[in-house]
């Protein structure tokens, strides 16, 4: 880390239920980082097989690692949870059968200093569940736009695990996150807008295990297209009360259509004809 760099504590959020098996990969990558003032908030959500002695395990290794466990209530709940918990002046969040690079935090604090953001964000990297990488994502040479351009939040918002953010921000614009599978298609936007701008780091430092049984982005297309209509209420709702959305729509507008149009096409295939209207009329 660069001298001239401040030194901020970072609180990184990670919610754990039942990933035994990719635990040691998630904690190994975080007490690694290269930016060593952290604080570990392992939130063990009403796991059943043995999630919470492996954090026990870690804790014993690494003072600045915290256990915390409760019953069962899901991912949105858990990362609420975490960010009241944290005392950092920074949040990162990770799922728990994901994992960093060992420069995430320190590349991305660095950036959000020298821009004198609120938020710094990185691309990632899809790997399989072995771990082997499948694709990695590159937005601004993908989309062919300038990293100056508002619209890099509306195409790049969709996962709040390749954000820093500010812990103030949560508090100031009351961003409780909901609890449905696809909330970070709607958290990520509110976390952008609320920040205000957004320093980017174009490394995929984020690696995102795709596939895994149990993992909350693997089932059936219906379900992911009701948990649809939880988040985008929940998204209005949030930017509305926090005057962030009128002066916002257009990009709203193109952020919602983008995610909405692959919903609506597996959809129509895959929904009640009732459920499929309804989807549309929001």
């Amino acid at each position: 880390m660069k001298e001239e760099f401040q030194n901020d504590l970072v609180s990184i959020i990670v919610p754990i239920y039942n990933v035994e098996a990719y635990l040691d990969d998630c904690i190994s990558s975080l007490v690694n980082q290269t930016y060593q003032n952290l604080e570990i908030l392992l939130i063990n959500d009403g796991s059943t097989d043995g999630s919470l002695k492996k954090c026990e395990e870690w804790a014993g290794k690494d003072e600045r690692i915290c256990v915390f466990s409760k019953s069962n209530e899901g991912l949105g709940p858990t990362r609420n949870y975490g960010v009241k918990h944290a005392s950092g002046e920074w949040i990162a969040f990770i799922d728990a059968d994901d994992w960093y690079e060992l420069t995430f935090v320190e590349k991305l604090y660095a950036e959000a200093c020298k821009e004198n953001s609120n938020m710094a964000r990185c691309n990632f990297q899809i790997v399989d569940v072995t771990g082997r990488a499948q694709k990695k994502t590159n937005y601004f040479t993908a989309l062919g736009i300038g990293r100056e351009s508002q619209c890099v939040l509306a195409e790049t918002a969709g996962s709040v695990c390749t954000i820093l953010v500010k812990r103030k921000i949560f508090k100031e614009y009351y961003l409780e996150q909901p609890n449905c599978k696809s909330q970070d298609f709607a958290v990520g936007l509110a976390i952008c807008l609320a920040s205000g701008t957004c320093a980017y780091v174009d490394e995929a430092l984020w690696n995102y295990r795709k596939g895994r049984p149990g993992s909350l982005t693997t089932g059936s297309a219906p379900k992911r297209n009701e948990t649809a209509m939880k988040a985008l209420p929940w998204l209005t709702y949030i930017l509305k009360k926090n005057n962030l959305y009128e002066k916002n729509v257009k990009l709203i507008s193109q952020y919602v259509q983008m995610a909405m149009s692959s919903i609506m096409f597996g959809g129509w295939m895959n929904m009640a004809d009732s459920d499929y209207n309804g989807l549309k009329e929001l």
